[in-house]
């Protein structure tokens, strides 16, 4: 049975997937907070300093470093397009469960909560 609350519940903003590449191009994992996912995004970041560290001690740094990149950039671009695809544009998070949803439905599709408009 489902629920019935009055919330009112900011939209998330649409993720573009050439920003999500052109963002982790800049700096890996920038794309991926960019999409949401900041403990991955941080990681990253952190990760391609200490390869780009080892670059002054030994070629493996280098590898490390553009197999970084590349896995950082192809993967924000994926996750932003699936955002795009799948969830379909802008979003909100129910407050109930927490999970993300189309801005136009009224009920969360995992725990069946279901909100109106706050008027």
């Amino acid at each position: 049975m489902a629920t019935e609350a009055v919330v009112k519940i900011p939209a998330l903003p649409a993720r573009t997937p050439i920003l999500a590449a052109l963002l982790s191009l800049l700096w890996p994992g920038v794309g991926q907070v960019y999409n949401g996912q900041v403990r991955k995004g941080v990681l990253l970041m952190l990760l391609y300093v200490v390869s780009f560290l080892l670059t002054s001690a030994s070629p493996v740094g280098f590898v490390t470093a553009a197999a970084l990149l590349v896995y950082s950039t192809l993967n924000a671009y994926r996750t932003a397009g699936y955002y795009e695809q799948w969830i379909g544009g802008p979003q909100k998070q129910c407050p109930h469960c927490g999970e993300s949803i189309k801005a136009t439905v009224s009920s969360c599709r995992l725990c069946g909560w279901s909100y109106r408009p706050a008027s």
